[in-house]
């Protein structure tokens, strides 16, 4: 069964269900691990080598295999090899010793050779360097790599030879550098609509809490103000620090509309609609008849959260039932709110096509993570049996 899971801190309501990769809400975008690209390299390295000793101490599998004195060349290709598994962590190393071992193999080993292993590894190396590389490293290594083929090539030359004997190697080598600058400029395009989508989500966090903190503050002037009408004109200092109080209400409430206005941008000054609370949640899961249909359950004691955790938890089932209702192709879907002494659990449980996994990690995700980063939450998400499941916990603090 397939499964994908993704996990940000520890879920306080997840179920234990298998998973294959965890990460942090630290609000940070995550940075794939060098492990798994040193794993591939390593097996290509054990790989290749291990087929040029078959080559030169069992017998030629292609071609003529690497003819010439064995004991020298097994040691270059056990270089070779080590020079491939570490390419995965030092490209323009591994290429430049890669490169040095195939001129030293084409010098000791005898002018006759067709080493199908060289050729793959170089094509590797290519790609390699071409895709983690740039600038002066990336031509620096193109040069050795260019530089031992051609050493490489005249080293090896017989009369045989045909001019697609080079020809080809050569389109091959550039092909690879090709999809490897390719794969580069993709991986910068979607690291960069990555942040653009986590920028643009922090803003709109930011212009919704300014509203949730300019409510609060303003409440507080308008209680200062009322508390100082109501004291005795006797009591001089107490109606001083309530006066400050109300001073320093509006001039918060001054900087904070001032500062909105940096990150509203011009279709954002529509008039400010009220701010969603979990109470409307009926009304988001019913969609308008919007398929699929959403059934919404309660378990716990509901009490009040602050404004600004019912504000997040809101957006997070809007969130996630955007995904579903665009992505998920399901019939029905669910949204369970749980209600822990010191937690608020969100469950969004659809039956759709859960194996379309990357096509449902966009941008509803990056808006759900940011949430729970936010709150020092917890998010888990993953597929199952059927469907899809995101798993939410917030903090909320022990009710008094």
């Amino acid at each position: 069964m397939h499964r994908t899971r993704v996990i940000l801190e520890d879920d306080p309501c997840r179920r234990d269900v298998p998973y294959r990769r965890s990460m942090r809400a630290t609000g940070r975008d995550n940075v794939v691990a060098a492990g798994p690209v040193a794993a591939f390299h390593v097996l290509v390295g054990l790989v290749l080598a291990g087929l040029a000793l078959i080559e030169i101490w069992v017998q030629p599998v292609f071609q003529a295999g690497i003819p010439g004195p064995r004991m020298a060349l097994t040691a270059l290709v056990v270089i070779m090899g080590v020079a491939l598994a570490c390419q995965g962590r030092w490209p323009l190393a591994g290429a430049a010793t890669f490169s040095g071992t195939v001129v030293a193999i084409g010098w000791v080993g005898q002018d006759h050779q067709a080493a199908f292993e060289l050729a793959l590894g170089g094509l590797v190396v290519t790609y390699t360097l071409a895709k983690t590389t740039t600038g002066p490293r990336a031509w620096t290594g193109a040069g050795l790599l260019i530089a031992g083929f051609l050493a490489w090539s005249w080293l090896t030359y017989t009369r045989d030879d045909r001019p697609d004997d080079f020809v080809v190697p050569a389109l091959l080598i550039g092909a690879a550098w090709y999809v490897g600058r390719e794969a580069r400029h993709h991986h910068q395009r979607a690291a960069s609509a990555a942040a653009a989508a986590v920028a643009e989500e922090r803003g709109r966090i930011a212009r919704e809490l300014h509203d949730v903190v300019a409510h609060g503050v303003s409440v507080m002037g308008l209680q200062a103000s009322s508390a100082r009408a109501g004291l005795p004109l006797e009591l001089v200092d107490q109606r001083a620090t309530l006066g400050v109080i109300e001073s320093l209400g509006r001039a918060t409430l001054e900087e904070l509309h001032r500062m909105l206005g940096v990150l509203r941008s011009g279709a954002d000054h529509a008039p400010v609609q009220p701010l969603p609370r979990l109470d409307q949640l009926p009304d988001l899961c019913a969609g308008g008849g919007t398929p699929p249909a959403v059934r919404l359950t309660v378990e716990g004691h509901p009490r009040d959260l602050s404004t600004g955790l019912e504000l997040s938890a809101f957006r997070i089932v809007q969130e996630a039932l955007t995904n579903v209702r665009r992505h998920a192709n399901a019939g029905s879907a669910w949204v369970r709110l749980t209600y822990l002494p010191d937690t608020l659990c969100i469950e969004v449980v659809d039956d759709g096509d859960g194996s379309v996994t990357p096509v449902r990690f966009g941008h509803g995700l990056v808006g759900i993570r940011e949430r729970v980063a936010l709150h020092a939450g917890s998010l888990v998400v993953d597929t199952t049996a059927k469907g899809f499941r995101v798993q939410v916990a917030l903090p909320t603090g022990v009710p008094s």
